[in-house]
């Protein structure tokens, strides 16, 4: 069961959950009646954007034979998704193992009561997922009630010149599922806190990370972690935990425009692009 001991933020702003969730390999259903759970006490919580891990509808499968009963068609997986955030009047930031042909992607979606909003196919691949998937070439970011949310996975945020970019075409906040196995959730936290807090402070825009929690059943067991950090580089929410959780995160556009107006922080107005792309080509 879902721990229902959380006390809410104010509703000034955006109410996002984070699900610190279990995932289960190749257990659709399993997933399914999990998420279902989530956004039963996300919709209590008064959750507007309900964030769960990489790969949660299907598990994080890094072997082939893994991979092959794991995989969903996109529009098997929006066809299961849509009715969950129509019938909880939220929007799903949730992910599976995409089958397309004869390929297969690590892909994340923002789904809302009238469905898609966002496809987002991990950019960047971890050396595990290599041989099996492909990689997508494409940001995915969507607008909820004044706010400018951008996908990212895991691995992702290692790379700044992706936060960069979004943050460029004004996003506000990262939302970024981890599939992150092993070590515990305070060696998760230190590993997160090397990157993430750079990823948040020096675009200006909260970043919001969610790892699944316990053995998936095919070998691997994840630490659980969920962190939310400000537009400050602050930690300002997280949740470690033996059990299922939901993190609650209140999310405030004013924060954002004022550490980007500022003149200490407004880091992106002092950018030399003309510069940069000359570089990047070398």
């Amino acid at each position: 069961m879902i721990n229902s001991g959380i006390s809410l933020p104010d509703k000034d702003g955006i109410i996002t959950g984070l699900a610190l969730a279990p995932q289960f390999m190749g257990d659709v259903q399993n997933n399914l009646a999990t998420l279902k759970l989530f956004c039963e006490r996300a919709s209590r919580a008064g959750v507007e954007v309900l964030l769960l891990p990489e790969m949660n509808l299907t598990g994080y499968p890094t072997r082939k034979e893994d991979l092959e009963r794991c995989a969903l068609g996109l529009e098997e997986a929006i066809s299961i998704m849509v009715p969950l955030a129509s019938r909880w009047d939220l929007v799903l930031v949730a992910g599976f193992v995409e089958r397309s042909e004869k390929r297969f992607f690590v892909t994340q979606l923002a789904l809302g009561p009238e469905g898609l909003l966002a496809l987002y196919r991990k950019i960047h691949l971890g050396p595990p997922e290599r041989p099996l998937y492909c990689a997508g070439d494409q940001t995915a970011s969507f607008m909820f009630k004044g706010i400018h949310f951008a996908i990212a996975l895991c691995y992702d945020a290692h790379f700044p010149e992706l936060f960069s970019h979004l943050a460029s075409q004004g996003v506000d906040v990262f939302l970024i599922p981890h599939a992150s196995p092993r070590t515990t959730p305070q060696e998760k936290k230190s590993s997160w806190l090397r990157h993430l807090p750079a990823r948040a402070f020096d675009t200006g825009s909260y970043v919001l990370a969610v790892n699944p929690l316990g053995p998936d059943g095919a070998g691997k067991s994840f630490p659980g972690l969920a962190l939310g950090l400000g537009p400050d580089g602050r930690i300002f929410g997280e949740l470690g935990t033996e059990k299922p959780d939901l993190l609650v995160l209140n999310l405030h556009a004013e924060r954002v425009k004022a550490l980007r107006s500022h003149p200490m922080t407004a880091f992106h107005l002092a950018r030399r692009p003309e510069l940069y792309g000359k570089w990047m080509q070398v």
